[in-house]
């Protein structure tokens, strides 16, 4: 891998792009949730149309790495371990050395007891303590009452991702969902569970699905946008605390 730099100043953009090759079939660009800029072609690639084709795309890169920074200021007291989210409310966070790993909340406050009191440390245990916590069962409960079209109860299970909010399996009648929904707005929650819900009946997102899920929820484009944003964002921050 090798670092290469954008600097147009025109437009006042400059970043650093790592460059790594392998058996890619195209040229491929990526910003990571911390603001690296990564291109990936094929190693037969010549460099210079590399270089053109990130120059090309220069405004678009640009405009992500605005996005992270962005992100990043929003959640700079998570990533300091100061606090973290529940139901879209920001938590307080105090942490106290103990025997265990625990996460009370009182008064308000999250009391985070921790073995080892690295934030780093500290936000691992937090991560858990989402899978713990039953507030995205009784949301999906709710949710399957208000969905009259599914025959039979999904099996639904919990898992922590940074990208992937849920899952469904319609042969299996099973649903898996992100366990850090428990962290964002009840209609952020709401929405990937009923997206979910309508994979039941539709696997595709045919326009069948769509009017389905715009049927139990009309408003599921603006949220899935904001749910889009806000996890991915707040894992990055908990992942990050520390760094």
């Amino acid at each position: 891998m090798k670092v290469f730099k954008i600097d147009d100043t025109s437009c006042g953009i400059c970043f650093d792009v790592h460059y790594i090759t392998g058996n890619y079939k195209n040229i491929n660009i990526r910003v990571n949730g911390s603001g690296v800029v990564t291109v990936s072609a094929n190693r037969r690639t010549d460099f210079d149309r590399v270089y053109d084709f990130v120059w090309s795309k220069r405004k678009w890169i640009y405009r992500n790495l605005q996005r992270v920074v962005t992100r990043q200021n929003n959640f700079a007291d998570v990533m300091r371990g100061e606090c973290l989210y529940l139901s879209g409310k920001k938590i307080p966070v105090s942490v106290k050395k103990g025997k265990g790993n625990k996460v009370v909340l009182s008064d308000e406050t999250a009391q985070v007891t921790v073995r080892n009191t690295d934030i780093s440390y500290v936000a691992k245990v937090i991560l858990k303590w989402y899978g713990q916590l039953t507030y995205v069962q009784r949301i999906f409960d709710r949710c399957v009452e208000r969905c009259t079209f599914i025959a039979h109860v999904p099996h639904l299970s919990m898992r922590i991702s940074k990208n992937r909010l849920g899952t469904c399996y319609p042969s299996q009648n099973k649903i898996v969902l992100n366990s850090l929904l428990a962290a964002g707005e009840e209609h952020l929650a709401e929405t990937v569970c009923l997206h979910e819900l309508c994979h039941l009946i539709y696997s595709g997102h045919n326009k069948n699905f769509y009017t389905l899920l715009q049927k139990v929820q009309p408003d599921y484009k603006k949220y899935q946008k904001q749910a889009k944003e806000f996890f991915p964002s707040y894992y990055n921050a908990l992942m990050q605390c520390g760094q």
